[in-house]
């Protein structure tokens, strides 16, 4: 690999995606026009760790199928970076292709779009909690208002009756003395007896 010079190096577009999406990369050494026309000998992928990885592995998380394309799976921090194709000619000539993964750090999509319909959402869920809320408070405040009116009259009259109950007033009749009444009682034999009772 020391003695191999560098040819062409084609850098594709970078890919912006969200996290645990899946990014795929193509090696198609036919889609570019290097100055090398020698045949390809071997086909490497660089990863951005430095990993080097020459024909499929037995990770789950980045597949190499027929084509050589290589498919990063639920894309995480570690995958961020630049994805090197290698390919080394007969004439010891190596081009690569280049393609990048969120370089400049994560991607979270169109932020705007995707928290618009939620905010709509939260705005009109808490317009209708502010209706209900302002509504109860008005019907409480009323239902309120009419009890404490009602307070203030039964207050106004338990005054006006405690005022009169306070007040105390003299009997303008005449004073009663003690009056001996006789009353006389006759009997079945028709003798009279006379009875004096007090009155």
């Amino acid at each position: 690999m020391l003695a191999c010079l560098v040819a062409g190096i084609v850098v594709c577009d970078e890919l912006q995606l969200e996290y645990y999406t899946s990014a795929q990369f193509e090696c198609d050494d036919t889609m570019y026009n290097f100055t090398s026309s020698a045949d390809i000998k071997h086909r490497y992928w660089l990863l951005p760790s430095g990993e080097l990885i020459v024909t499929n592995t037995s990770d789950a998380h980045i597949t190499i199928d027929d084509n050589f394309a290589l498919t990063v799976d639920k894309i995480e921090d570690e995958d961020f970076g630049h994805y090197f194709c290698l390919l080394v000619r007969d004439d010891f000539t190596v081009d690569r292709i280049v393609h990048g993964l969120n370089t400049g750090g994560p991607f979270y999509g169109d932020l705007f779009e995707k928290y618009t319909q939620k905010a709509m959402i939260g705005g009109i869920a808490a317009g209708t909690l502010f209706v209900i809320v302002a509504g109860s408070c008005l019907v409480w405040t009323f239902r309120h208002r009419q009890r404490d009116q009602r307070n203030r009259a039964v207050d106004e009259l338990d005054k006006t009756i405690n005022g009169f109950d306070m007040k105390s007033y003299d009997n303008v009749g005449a004073d009663v003395e003690d009056v001996n009444v006789t009353v006389t009682s006759r009997g079945a034999e028709g003798n009279g007896k006379d009875k004096t009772d007090p009155v």
